[in-house]
């Protein structure tokens, strides 16, 4: 939490209007507690925001396609607009999306949330991310 909010505070002195954050992974005992990363995500996202209200950027979470990533799915997303209806808007990559063969799904289902694009040709191949 350190490192992302000393980035915030970085691109709020660059003046920079938003800034793109990765959601966290899946750790060990995820498959055992699994409410635990998904509280403690959601709980660095909201001081995330806060920090990122005080310092007039925008924050925007990024879908990525790691299998470990706690926001890497509609799914995903969706229940964290569900439960947190203040939560920062997408910045939707559509490489890690066509990945996961969730783009259409993303567009459909998510996108009033959607603020920023990142858009690459991968050709569906993780290895060309």
């Amino acid at each position: 939490m350190k490192r992302l909010a000393t980035s915030l505070e970085n691109a709020a002195s660059l003046d920079a209007e938003t800034w793109v954050l990765h959601p966290g992974t899946h750790g060990a005992l995820s498959w055992v507690l699994p409410e635990i990363n998904r509280r403690v995500n959601l709980r660095s996202l909201q001081q995330l925001a806060t920090l990122g209200q005080k310092l007039k950027v925008k924050i925007t979470i990024e879908n990525i396609s790691s299998g470990l990533a706690i926001l890497g799915r509609v799914r995903d997303f969706r229940e964290l607009y569900r439960d947190w209806t203040l939560a920062p808007d997408m910045a939707l990559d559509l490489g890690h999306s066509h990945i996961k063969g969730e783009t259409e799904a993303y567009l459909n289902r998510l996108g009033s949330h959607i603020f920023h694009v990142h858009a690459q040709d991968n050709k569906g191949d993780l290895t060309n991310i």
